[in-house]
């Protein structure tokens, strides 16, 4: 029909069809209820939901299940163990015994003897936990990508994950737990070297008695003549303190006289610091004649 406004023929119904779907998409775009939404919006919104919301409760749920799952395989494993051995007791003896074992595993409800693809599947299952042991998760990350690619489940995608993630984290914690008890083993056996406190502790009781003795030895009595002046540092053995000494040698290399810098903790004794002079000559030992001076007193 003519439209004098507009200067044209037009369609009424098609003017009313363009009219509704423009009001649709302004309503949309503001987030009316009732209405369709327009696509980035109802994208923008399940974006949030999955990393806020499903993401996170599907991650969990997948790490709870992978825990229960390994657990109730252990259990499995053990029930129909002691069943098979009292059945196979009750068979020796013509009764029929059986323990009732059902299996509480997924694998092994999923897998039951009467399946006539038991072993077949058994070795697939065995597989493939191997696999993932092996590659640390990565092959099952691969399978469950191939499977959300073919079924679209999200949901069951990011549980999977979250049993991979679970996994990984269980078996780090096993080998660290491990690492432990075996250095605490390790370092609690007889003979076993310390943590380092000193460094005397760090090695062998033979050793460091020669470390400790090298360090508590005396200034030298004789040196190589020319040698006039020592200063010299030692480890009392009575006190564990390190104490300093300079000394004087005669012509001969013979030790003259030595300063001690210390009172060895004894100061009703010792000055500090405190003079030991030697004397050679007839009637004196090879050792010398020792005369001790304290300064201040």
């Amino acid at each position: 029909m003519w439209d004098a406004d507009l200067g044209h023929y037009v369609d009424p119904l098609y003017e009313q069809w363009a009219a509704e779907a423009r009001a649709r998409y302004r309503n949309a775009a503001r987030g009316s209820p009732g209405e369709t939404e327009s696509p980035w919006w109802a994208g923008t919104k399940a974006g949030l939901y999955a990393f806020f919301v499903s993401g996170p409760r599907n991650l969990g749920v997948g790490a709870f299940n992978a825990g229960r799952e390994a657990v109730y395989y252990v259990r499995d494993v053990g029930a129909v163990g002691a069943d098979a051995v009292v059945t196979g007791t009750g068979a020796l003896v013509g009764k029929s015994w059986s323990l009732g074992v059902e299996e509480w595993s997924q694998v092994g409800r999923n897998n039951q003897p009467s399946n006539p693809n038991f072993w077949s599947d058994a070795l697939t299952n065995a597989g493939r936990a191997g696999l993932a042991a092996g590659t640390l998760g990565t092959s099952e990350i691969a399978f469950g990508t191939y499977q959300y690619a073919e079924t679209g489940d999200a949901d069951a995608f990011q549980q999977q994950m979250g049993g991979i993630a679970a996994g990984n984290l269980a078996g780090a914690a096993t080998i660290k737990t491990g690492q432990t008890i075996r250095t605490t083993a390790r370092s609690n056996a007889p003979g076993a070297a310390r943590a380092p406190g000193t460094f005397a502790e760090q090695m062998t009781p033979a050793e460091a008695a020669r470390y400790q003795q090298y360090w508590q030895r005396h200034a030298p009595q004789q040196v190589q003549p020319g040698t006039g002046r020592l200063d010299f540092l030692r480890q009392s053995g009575r006190t564990g303190r390190m104490e300093s000494s300079r000394v004087i040698y005669d012509e001969f290399g013979r030790q003259r006289y030595r300063v001690d810098l210390s009172d060895h903790m004894r100061p009703e004794v010792h000055s500090n610091p405190h003079l030991h002079e030697y004397q050679y000559g007839p009637g004196f030992s090879n050792a010398g004649r020792e005369s001790v001076f304290n300064f201040g007193q």
